[in-house]
């Protein structure tokens, strides 16, 4: 066994739909003890295969790690075998991320999959999670589907990028005029207002514009990964806050994340981007990671050609999909 912890009493246990071809009807309930291990290697698994062992080993460090409850995992039945399987990831920023199994092309297991999400997110407290969000891999089209049945919107498709910091960078020079400042209580707000003036005519996926207050989005952020508030940048000139980088350590993985870079329309078009992209190649090797890591909307064209520049690479893809709970 992977994981022995005490589960959850049992809820949200109903009949999903027949499985077709003739197969039992399909139950969606939360997962029992014994069903854990096969219900993590389904959650990890990729075009339809399980997850292997030290796959799963990883997740439940990083569930210790996080406070997630394995047994609070939906799972989809026929028979006595186990079909699909979900996990909610709650974000303090009122946002949750869902995990799931894959179905390849298999619509029955697609509508297993989309069961397990409906459940999970029925469990929500609507007062305490506003959004819920999947990734799932590009050739999941049959998965997106039966998400889209169950209330899915299409958010974007996302590229992740990464590129190794092997040399040193030394610290850019500050545009013109222009002071840097960290995060603190203090400058709380400062941050606040420079995300939102970053979201104007924004092209990273717009769908999310105005769905989530300022505290939430940068609550979020904060719990994306290791939040070092002296990795926060504000730039600010004659007071007003032109836009910010925000950096997450991950010292285990020895990678540093870009969480967010974003820009006023005021700032954009002055190589202001190419500066925080400069800087956080510069922490990244002062503080010995080896590989600047971060997401950009497929879309956002010129945040791609920023990266480009500064030698990023597509590592892989997501597709990106999003549900208003509250």
């Amino acid at each position: 066994m992977v994981l022995s912890e005490p589960m959850c009493g049992l809820s949200n246990f109903f009949r999903w739909r027949d499985a077709g071809n003739g197969s039992p009807a399909c139950l969606v309930r939360l997962v029992e003890q014994p069903e854990v291990d096969d219900a993590l290697r389904l959650l990890l698994g990729s075009g339809g295969h399980r997850g292997d062992d030290h796959a799963a080993r990883d997740f439940v460090r990083f569930a210790h790690h996080r406070n997630l409850d394995l047994g609070s995992m939906h799972v989809a039945v026929s028979g006595n075998k186990l079909l699909a399987s979900s996990l909610a990831i709650l974000s303090p920023g009122k946002t949750a991320l869902l995990m799931t199994s894959t179905a390849g092309t298999v619509t029955a297991i697609a509508d297993a999959i989309a069961g397990c999400v409906q459940a999970t997110c029925d469990g929500f407290n609507r007062t305490q999670t506003h959004l819920a969000q999947l990734l799932l891999e590009p050739a999941e089209v049959t998965t997106a589907a039966a998400m889209r049945r169950v209330g899915f919107a299409d958010l974007a498709t996302l590229i992740y990028l990464q590129r190794p910091v092997i040399r040193t960078f030394v610290m850019p020079t500050l545009p013109n005029n222009t002071e840097l400042v960290t995060y603190s209580e203090m400058t709380h707000h400062l941050f606040g207002r420079a995300i939102l003036a970053s979201y104007d005519e924004s092209l990273d996926c717009p769908p999310l514009h105005g769905r989530r207050e300022v505290d939430d989005i940068l609550a979020g952020h904060k719990s994306a990964g290791e939040f070092s508030p002296d990795l926060w940048f504000c730039l600010v000139r004659d007071g007003a806050p032109l836009g910010v980088l925000l950096l997450s350590p991950s010292r285990s993985h020895g990678t540093m994340e870009l969480v967010y870079v974003g820009l006023s329309v005021a700032a954009r078009g002055q190589r202001i981007g190419d500066y925080f992209l400069a800087l956080a190649l510069h922490h990244a090797h002062a503080q010995s990671l080896g590989h600047l890591t971060l997401a950009v909307d497929a879309a956002n064209v010129p945040a791609l050609r920023l990266y480009h520049r500064h030698g990023l690479a597509e590592v892989h893809r997501r597709d990106a999909m999003l549900m208003e709970l509250a």
